[in-house]
């Protein structure tokens, strides 16, 4: 009996590292999925800001409009990447009023606390 038992664990160990890979796989393609709709989404706020400013785009400050420059932090993360998205032309203008569509799941600056992940922190 103790023998049946083990190789019951056994198998069902085996079946787990198995299904590991798959089920991050699909993980990671839901993550890739929120964040191309999140891209719709602020491609549609940006032509609707358009719409609604004569056809002007909301140009740099369109996410965040930041006080006065900027100094970089470490790992590449600024001052500007920590203000909330609430002081930008497309929260302003009442386009863009989730704070959770500029953020990708799959960004790995998250826990280094960004507000928003679609732009590019090279300087």
């Amino acid at each position: 009996m103790l023998v049946e038992l083990l190789v019951v664990i056994g198998i069902i160990t085996v079946l787990i590292a198995l299904l590991m890979p798959a089920l991050r796989r699909a993980r990671d393609q839901a993550d890739a999925l929120r964040c191309r709709s999140n891209l719709r989404q602020l491609s549609i706020a940006v032509m609707m800001y358009a719409n609604e400013h004569r056809g002007y785009l909301p140009g740099p400050y369109g996410i965040i409009e930041p006080p006065g420059w900027d100094r970089q932090y470490a790992n590449g993360i600024s001052i500007q990447d920590l203000r909330p998205t609430s002081t930008g032309w497309l929260a302003k203008s009442g386009v863009m009023k989730d704070p959770r569509v500029w953020l990708c799941q799959a960004d790995p600056r998250l826990p280094l606390g960004i507000r928003f992940s679609y732009t590019s922190t090279a300087g």
